[in-house]
This record gives structure tokens, C-alpha cells and sequence, in this order.
């Protein structure tokens, strides 16, 4: 039976098996494996956590894709697309790139857009930008299934 891990509401982890078959049909381990595969039960796993264990980064250009490429809804304009971009790459994923999706608590984006204003000077006017960008990040995650809530609508 292989086994795997998956996430709960709670944010606990929860292990899980799934069953191949009976030792009589599999005596070996290596039967067992190839009989997983034939099933498919490593894919089937693998999709399942995908929507919960997304990457801030993976999420984000996912993002970028799906509002500013051309599967896009609405066009944006020329002056757009470079400045949404410049947001995205240079501070949310420069910032939060490789943490969780779902682990980014909406105090720790309180505490950093806080921190853009007063250490790295930027204007309020701009910060609130950024933080509206973060905010469509994840709608688009949630719109399109890969992340379940969204942490920015509390700050």
C-alpha cells in the first residue's frame, strides 16, 4: 500500500494509504510497485495535494499567465503588463517565492507591507498596489483551484 500525506482544514496532516492488492497476488515489493503503476495510484496522489502544496512562485506566475497572457478575460493595456510584472517578480516572489501558498499567515503580509513602507521607503499609495496584486494572486489561485483560501483578504 503506498502511503502519503496529505493536509486537512485544520492544517494537520493526515496519513493516508491505498490499497494495491492482496499479498497473495503481490509477494514481492517490486510487484507491488509495478502494479501501483499500472493503476495510476502516483498520479492520482500527486493531484490531490497539488491544490494545497502550490508554491507562492508557481502560484503567482500562474497568475501572471492567466490574467496577463492569452487566455486572458480582458486585455490590459501596454503600460500594465510591465508594471504588474515588475510587482510581482520583484517583491511578492522575491519576498514569499519559495514558502507555501497556503502556510503565508495574513499576519506575516501585514508585518511585510509594513516593513515596505518604513524600511524600504516606498509610498503607501504603492504598497496597497502591491498589496491589491497579492490579493488577485490569490483570487485567481482560488478561482482556478490551486489554493484554497486567500490571506490577503484579512489584511
Amino acid at each position: 500500500m503506498p502511503r502519503y500525506r496529505l493536509n486537512t482544514a485544520d492544517r494537520k496532516r493526515k496519513e493516508n494509504t491505498l490499497p494495491v492488492g492482496l499479498l497473495r497476488d503481490f509477494p514481492t515489493e517490486k510487484a507491488a510497485w509495478h502494479e501501483a503503476d499500472r493503476l495510476g495510484l502516483l498520479i492520482r496522489i500527486n493531484s490531490e495535494e497539488s491544490a494545497t502544496r502550490t508554491r507562492f512562485n508557481a502560484l503567482a506566475e500562474y497568475c501572471l499567465k492567466a490574467d496577463f497572457g492569452d487566455d486572458a478575460v480582458r486585455p490590459k493595456s501596454v503600460n500594465t503588463i510591465p508594471i504588474v510584472e515588475h510587482y510581482v517578480r520583484d517583491y511578492l516572489i522575491a519576498r514569499w517565492g519559495n514558502k507555501l501558498a497556503g502556510d503565508i499567515s495574513p499576519l506575516d503580509i501585514q508585518r511585510w507591507l509594513k516593513s515596505l513602507h518604513v524600511v524600504n521607503g516606498l509610498a503607501w499609495t504603492t504598497v496597497s498596489k502591491i498589496r491589491g496584486i497579492m490579493h488577485r494572486v490569490y483570487k485567481i489561485g482560488i478561482l482556478h483551484e490551486r489554493v484554497d483560501k486567500n490571506p490577503v483578504e484579512h489584511v
